[in-house]
């Protein structure tokens, strides 16, 4: 599935991630900065770090949330994942 993702978005498909933080997410080559992701609850519990995190087995080796991945690729100012953050909040 990645690797069709990757295809996608090489040939101009509009999706948000970048072909880098989707090859991290593939072969999981990625460092995580879980402190910089807050995730809401319905009933307005908020937890700060891994959306995983007592709710069930936290496998860092098998995560999957690519929002986790952009941002802690951001955040280590990997070019690529540092455009796309300019370009979903609008700042071009």
């Amino acid at each position: 599935m990645l690797d069709e993702l990757i295809r996608l978005k090489r040939t101009g498909y509009p999706l948000l991630d970048s072909v880098a933080a989707l090859e991290h997410l593939k072969d999981n080559t990625w460092r995580c900065h879980p402190w910089l992701i807050a995730s809401a609850d319905p009933d307005g519990t908020v937890t700060q770090g891994c959306y995983l995190l007592h709710r069930a087995e936290v496998v860092c080796s098998r995560c999957g949330f690519a929002a986790h991945v952009e941002m802690s690729l951001a955040y280590d100012l990997h070019p690529a994942a540092v455009w796309t953050g300019v370009r979903v909040l609008g700042l071009v």
